[in-house]
């Protein structure tokens, strides 16, 4: 379940969203944020808090962030 998304400011007029889920399905307290560029608004968009959704993609790390970047994010509804 989606329980946070949060549009931040980047370099040169650039944004970037983050999204915060909660495992709905194992009903546990764990919760995932991800970092969606720009390029991918409209997935990011069609989101809202409360909503359910599968977002697909490879995580990969960015050197100093403490948030997990996926490559390609597609959100599945």
């Amino acid at each position: 379940m989606i329980v946070d998304i949060r549009r931040k400011s980047g370099i040169a007029g650039s944004y970037y969203f983050i999204v915060t889920m909660r495992d709905e399905q194992n009903k546990t307290d764990k919760r995932l944020t991800f970092n969606f560029g720009s390029h991918n608004r409209a997935d990011v968009e069609a989101l809202s808090n409360g909503s359910v959704a599968t977002i697909v993609g490879q995580v990969h790390q960015v050197q100093d962030s403490t948030i997990p970047t996926l490559q390609n994010p597609k959100v599945v509804k």
